[in-house]
């Protein structure tokens, strides 16, 4: 989860091995990239055991998240469906739908 994030991102190396094409570049900037242009995929979300969407899809953003660890980011164009509760010093969230 990342509410300082306007949209959700998944790690573009996971994107080309699921052989998905882009619909489209978007201007990005983050606080540890410069301004540059990456890849839009439509790309299905769903959460295990959960009626979210139905697997709806969403526009995601390509971006080199596996050097620090991240598979995906779930963006504020995502959790604004969603009641995200989180307790910094249990270290835990609750995610409900």
């Amino acid at each position: 989860m990342d509410t300082g994030a306007s949209a959700s991102a998944v790690d573009e190396n996971i994107i080309k091995a699921l052989g998905i094409q882009p619909i489209g570049q978007c201007a990005l900037a983050t606080p540890s990239q410069s301004v540059g242009v990456a890849s839009v995929y439509r790309v299905k979300v769903s959460f295990p055991q959960t009626t979210f969407g139905g697997a709806a899809e969403w526009s995601v953003i390509g971006c080199d998240l596996a050097p620090q660890g991240i598979i995906a980011l779930v963006g504020r164009d995502i959790l604004s469906q969603c009641i995200l509760i989180f307790n910094g010093p249990a270290r835990i969230f609750t995610l409900t739908f």
